[in-house]
């Protein structure tokens, strides 16, 4: 797997977090949950790459957090776009492909995903790979994402 040090080190603290909770093992965990978490991520790829910030943001919870530089981003004012396509297309990217999906943890009401992703330009060069981890959660009966980790350090987003 493509986990680093300090990777584990925050996946270890989220799951600590999550330790109150009454949680079937992976290989146990209800079917349906775990596949409306990959339904939901796969989504949330499709939604980044219509280049729609419309379509992008409808899959995040407000407020919710973000790392994708060290600092941590807490994110509550629903009129800040979460992402600026004239920006990431400047980087060269066409659209990104999920690699790889795995379902790390899952209840009926929350969820943590590791994805491992690639940006790829329109000639079909990769810009980066990286893992990325999703807290998901149900409010309201609306699965949406509350945080976002991404292991990349220059993550061209907004």
């Amino acid at each position: 797997m493509r986990f680093g040090i300090n990777t584990l080190a925050i996946l270890g603290l989220v799951l600590a977090g999550c330790s109150h909770t009454k949680v079937l093992p992976l290989g146990q965990a209800d079917a349906g949950i775990k596949r409306e978490l990959e339904e939901f991520t796969r989504r949330f790829i499709e939604d980044f790459n219509s280049g729609n910030p419309a379509a992008f943001e409808r899959n995040f919870h407000m407020p919710h957090t973000r790392t994708i530089s060290p600092e941590i981003e807490w994110i509550d004012d629903p009129d800040r776009p979460l992402i600026d396509y004239a920006k990431l297309r400047a980087t060269g990217w066409d659209h990104s492909v999920l690699n790889e999906l795995e379902v790390i943890y899952a209840t009926p009401v929350k969820g943590i995903v590791r994805i491992h992703f690639s940006r790829i330009t329109k000639d079909g060069d990769v810009l980066l790979s990286t893992d990325s981890f999703y807290i998901i959660t149900k409010i309201k009966s609306k699965w949406g994402i509350s945080t976002l980790f991404i292991g990349a350090n220059e993550l061209t987003i907004d």
